[in-house]
C-alpha cells in the first residue's frame, strides 16, 4: 500500500509582520509628539510685561525724554510751563497711587501748575526764574515725602532732585539757566519712573518701618 504524503498547512506569517509594524510605527509617533512637547517647553519665550506705569507718569517722561528743550526754552518758556503742568499731573498720580498721608497734593499742584501759568502770562517779566524755582523746590518736596514713606532705597535720588531744584538761582535769568532747569527736569522724571515702577513690581512698594516686606495698598 503506497504512503500517503501529508503536509500540515503552513499558517501565513504576514499577520504578524503587519502588528509588528503597527506598533513600530505607533511607538514612532508617540516619540515624535513626546519631543515635540519637550521641544515646546524648551523653547517658548518667557515674557515678563512690563511694570504698569500711572499714564500721567508716561507723559510726562516722554515728553521730558523725547522733547529738545533748546528748541522749546524761549522767551515764552513753553518747554518750562508744560514741563511744569506734566509734571503735577505726575506727582498727583503717584501721590494718589501709593495713598502718601501728609503731602497736600491739591495745594501743591495748584501751586506748580499757577507757576507754569504765570511764566507765560508775562513772557517779559524778570522774575520767571524765582517763581520757576519756586515750583522746582515744591515738587522736589514732594518726591522727598514720596520717598520717606515708600521708597527708602531712593533717599540720594530725592536729596539730589532737591539740591538741583536749590541750586537754580531766583536772580539769574531762566534763559542763562536752561542746563539747570534741564537736569531737574530729567532728574525728577528718572526719579518719578523708578518709584511707580518699583511700587508695582514690588507688591506697591515699601513703607518706611516696614523694611522687612511690602507695604499694602490702602
Amino acid at each position: 500500500m503506497a504512503e500517503i504524503d501529508i503536509q500540515k498547512k503552513k499558517k501565513p506569517i504576514w499577520p504578524w509582520i503587519l502588528g509588528i509594524l503597527v506598533i513600530i510605527a505607533a511607538i514612532v509617533l508617540l516619540g515624535r509628539e513626546e519631543t515635540r512637547d519637550e521641544v515646546g517647553e524648551t523653547v517658548a519665550p518667557i515674557t515678563n510685561g512690563e511694570a504698569e506705569v500711572p499714564e500721567e507718569i508716561s507723559e510726562y517722561v516722554a515728553y521730558i525724554r523725547q522733547t529738545e528743550p533748546t528748541e522749546e526754552m524761549g522767551i515764552h518758556h513753553e518747554y518750562t510751563a508744560e514741563g511744569l503742568r506734566k509734571l503735577a499731573s505726575a506727582l498727583d498720580a503717584l501721590v494718589s497711587e501709593t495713598d502718601t498721608d501728609d503731602v497736600e497734593i491739591s495745594d501743591k499742584r495748584g501751586r506748580i501748575e499757577e507757576a507754569a501759568n504765570y511764566i507765560q502770562q508775562d513772557p517779559y517779566a524778570g522774575t520767571h526764574a524765582d517763581t520757576i524755582k519756586a515750583a522746582f523746590v515744591v515738587a522736589s518736596q514732594v518726591i522727598l515725602a514720596l520717598q520717606r514713606q515708600n521708597f527708602p532705597d531712593l533717599s540720594n535720588e530725592a536729596q539730589n532732585l532737591h539740591s538741583t531744584a536749590q541750586d537754580i538761582d531766583a536772580q539769574t535769568l531762566t534763559l542763562e539757566q536752561q542746563e539747570g532747569v534741564k537736569e531737574f527736569f530729567e532728574e525728577s522724571a528718572s526719579t518719578l519712573d523708578a518709584m511707580a515702577r518699583r511700587w508695582n513690581e514690588n507688591g506697591n512698594g515699601t513703607r518706611n518701618g516696614d523694611r522687612t516686606g511690602y507695604g499694602t495698598k490702602k
